[in-house]
């Protein structure tokens, strides 16, 4: 009877040590409504022009713009991601679109901007602050930028992880 108390006992402490110590992984659809939320959340009213997809045998977490046409990869610490997009005034260069990327707790850590061959030329060639180069197609020029400061020590962890997502820019 001993015996059996300390094995129940064993056994109990092990199964609270394995919920503490465990990972839950939510079911398939209950990510993908997750992830679904996410998406254009600042703007339920606006069409969807983005798609999130979580791809677990490589994972990484695939961003596609519909209105652009780039892609980026995303490690799995920034599935929480938020997207914005807003009207960048380059002054006498006029205005551009861009996207702001970030996390709850920050909304802008990273921007890609989309501008014409014409307002790029005008932009780099004045001296003051621009976009780092990304790419180009027959329409557009990409660039980034990132933000001056974080806000805690887990943004700057994500912060620290931007080179890497920008890497895997694609159009």
């Amino acid at each position: 009877m001993g015996l059996a108390i300390i094995l129940t006992g064993c056994t109990k402490k092990d199964e609270k040590t394995s919920q503490e110590d465990q990972t839950i992984i939510p079911p398939k659809q209950e990510v993908e409504e997750k992830i679904e939320s996410n998406i254009n959340a600042d703007k339920e009213d606006e069409e969807q022009e983005e798609v999130k997809n979580v791809n677990e045998k490589d994972n990484f977490i695939a961003y596609k713009d519909a209105t652009y046409g780039f892609s980026l990869e995303f490690p799995q610490s920034w599935e929480r991601y938020v997207t914005a997009k807003r009207e960048l005034d380059w002054g006498d260069s006029g205005v551009s679109d861009s996207i702001d990327f970030g996390l709850p707790a920050q909304k802008e850590i990273f921007n890609i901007s989309i501008h014409t061959k014409e307002q790029w030329e005008e932009i780099t060639k004045t001296g003051g602050p621009h976009p780092i180069y990304l790419a180009e197609n027959d329409q557009y020029v990409f660039g980034w930028a990132s933000a001056q400061d974080v806000v805690n020590e887990e943004i700057g962890e994500r912060f620290d992880e931007v080179p890497t997502i920008i890497d895997t820019f694609e159009l």
